[in-house]
């Protein structure tokens, strides 16, 4: 099992669309878990359409409680969550290692192939425990400068979670909302190519049905050209999880 998480302190970056796109097509090959770490809880909006703080979710998982994922299909589950994980910072506040929480309640997860996470926008507790948690990271971000030079304080924090538990995280930029039209569009897009030391995954172009999907949870309208691209996604995913096998 491989954990993956969807991640960017900033929000409408389509982090909540990754993370069900993803899940959804990968399930078509492997067992996906999808955890909503996120208060909003879009994630569980789109695929139950409902959000109850009186049902098991991430919020107990952060307690240290086993929650029984709900079955979305036959190899796709979620752990969903609420506004009651908005108290977990609060109730976590003395506890020691608390940003392991996660990490230590996964290993009761290991009939799927991968987990992934749905993390707030933000950099809270929930989105450290997930970072600690993760084999992985995609960073989805808007071309914008402000939403680029913000990359320095997310690898910063993949930095430090990686020298602090001696562990190696691989990263993947998805550029998201992409213009090509739009001169500083193309040349944010370059630069990133020439600076940045992880791999950048193919653009996704801006297209209104992409961003909605978090409402409805539907990919099947989605056209040809963002499918397409999706699907590198997800072979890119794939390939990640045969190769060191744990």
């Amino acid at each position: 099992m491989k954990v993956l998480s969807i991640v960017n302190h900033k929000g409408g970056v389509g982090k909540t669309t990754l993370a069900l796109v993803l899940g959804k097509l990968l399930s078509e090959s492997v067992r996906v878990l999808l955890i909503d770490l996120d208060p909003q809880a879009n994630l569980t909006l789109a695929l139950t359409r409902q959000r109850s703080r009186e049902i098991p979710q991430s919020y107990h998982l952060l307690m240290g409680e086993f929650v029984e994922p709900l079955k979305i299909s036959e190899s796709l589950s979620l752990i969903p969550s609420s506004v009651l994980l908005s108290l977990v910072e609060k109730r976590l506040a003395n506890e020691k290692d608390k940003e392991l929480r996660l990490s230590q309640n996964l290993n009761k997860y290991s009939d799927y192939q991968i987990v992934i996470i749905d993390t707030p926008p933000n950099l809270s507790l929930p989105t450290l425990n997930a970072v600690v948690a993760s084999d992985g990271v995609i960073v989805p971000l808007q071309l914008q400068y402000f939403a680029v030079a913000g990359l320095e304080t997310i690898f910063e924090l993949l930095k430090v979670v990686a020298q602090s538990y001696n562990k190696g995280i691989d990263v993947w930029l998805a550029p998201n909302a992409y213009e090509k039209r739009i001169a500083i569009q193309r040349d944010l897009l370059e630069r990133m190519q020439k600076k940045v030391q992880v791999p950048i995954l193919p653009p996704i172009p801006k297209r209104s049905a992409f961003m909605s999907i978090s409402m409805d949870g539907d990919i099947s309208y989605l056209d040809k050209d963002v499918r397409s691209i999706l699907n590198q996604y997800t072979e890119e995913v794939l390939a990640w999880l045969k190769s060191d096998q744990r």
